[in-house]
């Protein structure tokens, strides 16, 4: 596995030598990477295997991250002889559509507990036996959304377990999810004591809307997520690469 930090034109051309030849991809954390596009119409495919990926010209680009959206309009925008498309898978599901052969480039933002690092652990477990590149796309912090003042004064994982205190989840293979999940295993907290536990929602956006909303008291999620929601506040817990 290699890794490196890549510019725009550099994550392009990488895409685009991965068509010519019989590499797969995994693009995980950080380059600077936020004007790659503008906004545009993202080509989105079923989540089952695609008769797509016998296409050369095809590539697949599976992820949850805003960014993989960017890259997806980039690429179809300029003469690099690639449709890109898009599945909306989070970031285990991803490595494992991966190595299904469901799709040819994956992000994931997971979190290792035994080596407190990020992706590298899981691509090396998940993708046995493939030859992967792995790239650096972005930094993203981690963190809680609450209501803005943050009234209940929620800081860390213990919180969660607070009577009364409503949060609401993530799905399964969901970075969030698994950063959840690891954080309550290593602290001895019991998912049954969390009220909300089981009210799954599929992205970082829902998640913050529940909260803006009233639906839940808090949620797992990413810092760019909560600057589209006037009402809300980000409480960082940490970095994660994606």
């Amino acid at each position: 596995m290699n890794e490196s930090i890549l510019t725009p034109q550099e994550v392009a051309d990488i895409l685009k030598l991965i068509r010519r030849s019989d590499v797969d991809a995994y693009l995980s954390a950080q380059s600077n990477i936020t004007e790659v596009s503008q906004p545009a119409q993202t080509k989105v495919i079923p989540t089952k295997k695609s008769s797509a990926l016998s296409n050369s010209s095809t590539l697949i680009i599976c992820g949850q991250d805003i960014l993989l959206d960017k890259i997806c309009n980039y690429l179809n925008q300029n003469d690099y002889g690639i449709q890109a498309l898009r599945s909306y898978k989070g970031s285990y599901n991803a490595l494992y559509a991966m190595y299904q052969g469901e799709a040819q480039i994956a992000t994931a933002h997971i979190w290792d507990p035994e080596t407190d690092t990020y992706n590298l652990p899981y691509v090396s477990k998940m993708l046995p036996g493939i030859d992967v590149a792995v790239y650096h796309l972005a930094n993203r912090k981690q963190g809680f959304y609450v209501k803005k003042g943050n009234p209940l004064r929620i800081k860390n994982f213990e919180d969660l377990k607070r009577p009364g205190l409503v949060f609401v989840n993530r799905e399964m293979g969901s970075g969030a999810r698994i950063l959840l999940d690891c954080k309550l295993q290593k602290l001895g907290i019991s998912s049954r004591t969390i009220i909300g536990y089981d009210n799954i929602v599929t992205s970082h956006l829902e998640s913050a809307t529940a909260v803006a909303m009233g639906e839940a008291d808090v949620a797992l999620g990413n810092e760019r997520t909560s600057l589209q929601l006037s009402n809300i506040v980000f409480y960082s817990i940490t970095d994660r690469k994606l």
